[in-house]
């Protein structure tokens, strides 16, 4: 923090910086005047958080300063010393929100007190202020609820310094947290976006420098894609070279996130917009958001480009894909895809409309060959990994590449898992034999096994020479007949046990099964 100090008096200003710890208060730079003119000048060109004061001084009086802070906007704490305790210049102190009316001779202890509670009371109207702002700005820029009008009278409440004409650079930071881990489940790196957007925060604050930590807006904007919104204010006449600079700092960001987290990031950047322009800055960073999905690691600059020409992509082979999935070759299916993709770099025709295409392609053909193979393959793939990459697989090529390995992964795994000894096909027999007694359905059996619930009648008559509730029937009253030739439990406590609840349809089944009801046959066993 910068203090600026005011006194006609050498003497005191050097006994003031001799006689108050600075550093103890936070207080990391003191600047000095002796007049009201060089006083101005510091205000305009330094962020300053608190002005300690004479009011009595030749050519203007501190109230006279004061009053030029408070009509330039600015709500920094003010203190005024003076020799002479005047009502009307406490009165006057007072309309200027002033914080403190301090009576000559200095008693440093008391005064550092006063500095300190001028300070902390700062801080927590400043914190207030920068939560209302940035509810404003989120109102305004994201939400849409309010016109540029009516957020401009709200926001000069809490800032008088607020014009329509302020300039800003807009920018969004898109993070890639997300990766595959060895069971082919989506990992990310945080627990949700409020775990890494102070840092991030941190990090802007670091790299823009001082104006935008004390006038830049952050906001985290959406949660799923990680993507953080911030505006870069620009000074009045700012150079161009000040222009380029943002986006030299921008690659900064960047590569300090990478470094730190050990995650890709894209930074989209406006070009320079007044407050009213905002919003359409926004819709145009989210096309060239979606317009322009091999981005990794890079910052894209907006530009009003006007109807930029548009490259057709080369076509697509599926017969390829599907020979290499027939094949069983998983990994010459997935570099079909990587290869296209990285042809459609090339040549500058990846948009995300090419990738949703890519995305469908690969489904259809995948399904496909795992439907000719009895696989349920929308169950198989019926998880949240799949749904969130096929959401995002448009955004960029990066989720592209995680949705690819995802998807050969979990198809590969278990069609290797079908050719070893546990099966999938001699799991859902083994399933069965242990749970026949239970009601499961064909459709619950297929979301189990992602097995289509015809292909399961075809395993049933292929491996066990009938169909599915024959074989259920058949267990069912084979161990009815062992409970009623070597237990007494009673003919109705056997049907509830092998599974029917219905006793009469239990007594019908068994008769049109052996000829005889489970009565006679306890009655003599030997009658089978």
């Amino acid at each position: 923090m910068k203090a600026l100090l005011v006194d006609d008096d050498r003497f005191v200003i050097i006994a003031l910086q001799k006689g108050i710890d600075w550093k103890g208060l936070g207080i990391d730079e003191t600047f000095t005047a002796y007049n009201i003119a060089d006083a101005k000048k510091i205000i305009e060109t330094e962020q300053i958080d608190l002005l300690l004061s004479d009011i009595d001084m030749p050519h203007g009086n501190g109230l006279e300063l004061l009053s030029y802070i408070r009509e330039k906007g600015f709500t920094v704490p003010a203190i005024f010393m003076t020799n002479y305790a005047d009502f009307s210049y406490a009165q006057k102190a007072l309309e200027l929100k002033s914080f403190h009316y301090y009576l000559k001779p200095i008693d440093y202890d008391e005064l550092t007190g006063i500095i300190r509670s001028a300070l902390e009371e700062s801080d927590a109207s400043a914190s207030k202020n920068r939560t209302a702002f940035r509810q404003l700005w989120y109102n305004y820029l994201l939400q849409r609820r309010i016109s540029c009008d009516d957020f401009l009278i709200s926001a000069k409440k809490l800032d008088a310094a607020m014009s329509e004409d302020d300039t800003y650079i807009l920018s969004l930071l898109q993070l890639y947290p997300y990766s595959l881990g060895a069971d082919n489940k989506l990992i990310c790196s945080f627990a949700d976006i409020n775990e890494i957007s102070e840092d991030v925060h941190s990090i802007l604050d670091s790299i823009y420098g001082a104006d935008f930590a004390s006038l830049g807006i952050f906001l985290a904007y959406h949660s799923e894609n990680f993507l953080m919104l911030s505006l870069i204010p620009l000074k009045k006449g700012a150079s161009d070279m000040a222009k380029d600079n943002i986006s030299l700092l921008s690659e900064e960001v960047i590569a300090t996130i990478k470094k730190k987290y050990d995650i890709h990031a894209t930074m989209y950047l406006s070009p320079p917009c007044r407050t009213r322009e905002l919003p359409g800055a926004l819709n145009d960073l989210m096309a060239l958001r979606s317009g322009h999905p091999d981005n990794p690691d890079k910052v894209l600059l907006s530009k009003k480009e006007g109807n930029a020409e548009k490259r057709t992509p080369p076509r697509f082979d599926t017969a390829i894909a599907y020979e290499a999935l027939k094949s069983n070759d998983f990994d010459r299916f997935s570099q079909h895809f990587y290869s296209y993709i990285k042809n459609c770099c090339a040549s500058g025709s990846l948009t995300g409309d090419v990738l949703s295409d890519v995305h469908i392609e690969l489904n259809q053909i995948l399904f496909s060959y795992l439907g000719e193979n009895g696989i349920l393959a929308g169950e198989l793939f019926n998880n949240e990994t799949y749904h969130f990459l096929s959401r995002n697989v448009r955004l960029s090529n990066y989720y592209m590449d995680l949705f690819i390995r995802y998807m050969t992964g979990v198809a590969r795994q278990y069609l290797e898992n079908e050719s070893e000894d546990e099966s999938a096909v001699s799991s859902l027999l083994s399933y069965v034999d242990a749970h026949f007694q239970e009601e499961i359905s064909r459709t619950e059996l297929s979301k189990m096994f992602f097995f289509d619930p015809d292909y399961i009648t075809r395993i049933f008559k292929r491996e066990k020479g009938m169909s599915y509730k024959n074989y259920i029937i058949e267990k069912r009253l084979t161990l009815a007949k062992k409970l009623l030739s070597e237990t007494d439990y009673a003919v109705r406590d056997i049907s509830l046990m092998v599974g029917y609840d219905n006793y009469s349809y239990f007594t019908r089944l068994f008769k049109k099964s052996y000829g005889i009801t489970p009565a006679d046959y306890r009655q003599d066993p030997d009658l089978l």
